[in-house]
């Protein structure tokens, strides 16, 4: 006869237990910054290899789509300019599930999501010199109406294959949690590493 129920794990408080790992992996300071500013940096996630793998196989994809040779370290804008968007990255190389089963980036999407958050994307904003920026906006579920709720319905994890570098006005982040229920007030210096 089949077993009708499963033997609960000797904590079976699914918070405590991602507290627990969040704790293992030393993200607490981590914590705090994602539940006071909305977000958090996490250095050094990837290693060398990681990086050089999902580098290569995301220029593969941008020449595919582009159908221009693609030299990130001296791309003038005559072959490549502006921004492509890289849809489905994790069928493309196994490095994308690699990257996207990181433990510590993904103890904090289980924590603002819960253990049965599910992937809705993994693509890649492909940006070449010049053209339009990307503009502020919202990944809060692509649809969701402001004033959004003080619980996640989504998360983002981003990763910068190239350093950010405070000034570059490479990014903007908005100025603090609080802001994300109403108008976020832009603040482009504030990138970190």
């Amino acid at each position: 006869m089949a077993q009708t129920h499963q033997e609960l794990p000797a904590n079976s408080d699914p918070l405590q237990r991602i507290l627990d790992s969040i704790h293992e992996f030393g993200l607490d300071q981590n914590l705090i910054e994602l539940e006071t500013r909305g977000y958090t940096t996490i250095p050094k996630v990837l290693s060398e290899n990681q990086i050089r793998q999902a580098k290569d196989a995301i220029i593969a994809r941008a020449e595919q789509t582009t159908k221009n040779t693609v030299d990130i370290d001296s791309e003038t804008g005559e072959g490549y300019e502006g921004l492509t968007y890289l849809p489905y990255l994790l069928y493309d190389n196994e490095i994308f599930e690699e990257i996207l089963l990181e433990p510590k980036p993904l103890a904090l999407i289980t924590y603002l999501l819960g253990e049965s958050c599910l992937l809705s994307s993994l693509g890649c904003h492909f940006k070449g010199p010049g053209g339009a920026a990307l503009p502020l906006h919202s990944d809060n579920g692509n649809g969701i109406p402001a004033p959004f709720l003080s619980v996640s319905p989504s998360g983002k994890c981003q990763l910068c294959a190239n350093p950010i570098q405070p000034g570059s006005r490479r990014t903007c982040i908005g100025s603090g949690k609080s802001q994300t229920r109403s108008t976020t007030t832009a603040r482009r210096d504030d990138a970190r590493r």
